[in-house]
């Protein structure tokens, strides 16, 4: 990595960075050779089931403190408990599997009193992939951007609480760009909820756009948004077309899945499932929106985000759409989500902003070049 163009950066904490990602490199190459055993069987590793299965991490077996899970079979390995990882595997290392930091600090201690070489499955993952965290880290388009993607990174892989000085307000408006009035706006929201993103984006825009589309899976949050609707219409005198809520989810093909429920609120957060499965509505944003304008796309959808963006491949190069699109669901978003962008259209600009105190609502902001001039 160079370090030209790094007016306003601190040196310091460039090259701690780039420490940090050479001590990841490190661990990553000791873990060869050795059995990988995965802290952790609950709703993170669910997040985590593509990037584990795509990277082919050869895991000997999952292990959980919880009892009810231990003995059972989960992602096709068993979950056994924590003293018994000697017994079920040959010189293991451990790698803990949690967005709460808390969570990994204690997972962490516990496998260090059993003499259980331990670190982060992101510290094993960003290893492995270090030229690429490079990448998005020169292609970030300011100073504060390299702090935060360089903060959140470090923190992920030692398992340690968020730096406060990172975290941003305004999620999904976090930099001037996403905030400006576009008369004639068509804003996309996809993972919609229960309305909250759509609220602050009227807020934001004081209700000067075109139309909004929110696509939502859930029924329950499906319902809950369509009561948003209704409200947001008689507080701004909207008209009833202005807001479209579509009771689906968005993916890279139009068909029907299944959902699950992942969150520690199964209820009200889902996961898109395997295709062919259930009788949940899945619509590429190609063929939904066909020669449509689009010009901003928010995305916050349990880690499917990447399939939203291969399904929205024309879109994204006809109308060049701001995109705001969550990361942080799996480590290999970090990383992976700027290179689609980049691939469709390499004048996109980008910048990250953090949203919350733990590991969630990291955001890559993206914009085009002539769009912005």
């Amino acid at each position: 990595m160079t370090v030209e163009g790094m007016e306003g950066e601190s040196m310091s904490s460039f090259e701690e960075f780039c420490r940090k990602l050479k001590g990841a490199y490190d661990f990553f190459q000791r873990t060869k050779d050795r059995d990988i055993v995965i802290f952790g069987a609950g709703n993170t590793a669910v997040l985590y089931k593509e990037c584990i299965e795509s990277e082919d991490v050869d895991i000997a077996c999952f292990c959980d403190n919880n009892a009810s899970k231990q003995n059972t079979c989960f992602m096709g390995k068993k979950v056994v408990a924590p003293d018994s990882i000697n017994e079920m595997t040959h010189n293991p290392v451990v790698l803990v599997l949690s967005m709460n930091p808390d969570v990994c600090d204690k997972l962490k201690k516990q496998c260090r009193n059993m003499n259980l070489e331990c670190s982060m499955f992101d510290e094993y993952l960003f290893g492995k992939h270090c030229r690429d965290i490079y990448d998005v880290y020169e292609n970030l388009n300011d100073a504060r951007s390299k702090d935060v993607y360089s903060t959140i990174i470090e923190c992920r892989m030692e398992g340690i609480p968020v730096d406060e000085n990172i975290y941003s307000e305004r999620q999904y408006f976090g930099i001037p760009q996403f905030r400006r009035n576009r008369p004639g706006e068509v804003f996309v929201d996809c993972g919609a909820f229960v309305g909250d993103s759509i609220e602050k984006y009227i807020w934001e825009k004081t209700a000067v756009f075109s139309e909004i589309y929110g696509f939502e899976p859930n029924a329950q949050n499906y319902n809950a948004l369509i009561e948003r609707i209704g409200r947001l219409n008689r507080e701004w005198g909207l008209s009833e077309d202005r807001i479209t809520a579509v009771n689906a989810g968005v993916g890279d093909i139009t068909g029907c899945v299944s959902v699950e429920n992942t969150a520690a609120v199964a209820s009200t957060t889902s996961r898109i499932g395997r295709y062919g499965e259930g009788n949940v509505k899945i619509y590429a944003l190609d063929e939904f929106f066909g020669d449509a304008k689009v010009d901003f796309i928010k995305a916050d959808i349990e880690g499917f985000e990447k399939n939203m963006l291969y399904g929205a491949k024309k879109v994204i190069q006809k109308n060049h759409p701001l995109i705001a699109v969550c990361i942080y669901h799996s480590a290999i978003d970090m990383y992976k989500i700027m290179r689609i962008i980049k691939k469709y259209d390499d004048n996109y600009k980008f910048a990250v902003r953090h949203h919350s105190y733990d590991y969630c609502e990291t955001v890559l902001y993206a914009w085009w070049e002539e769009r912005d001039a």
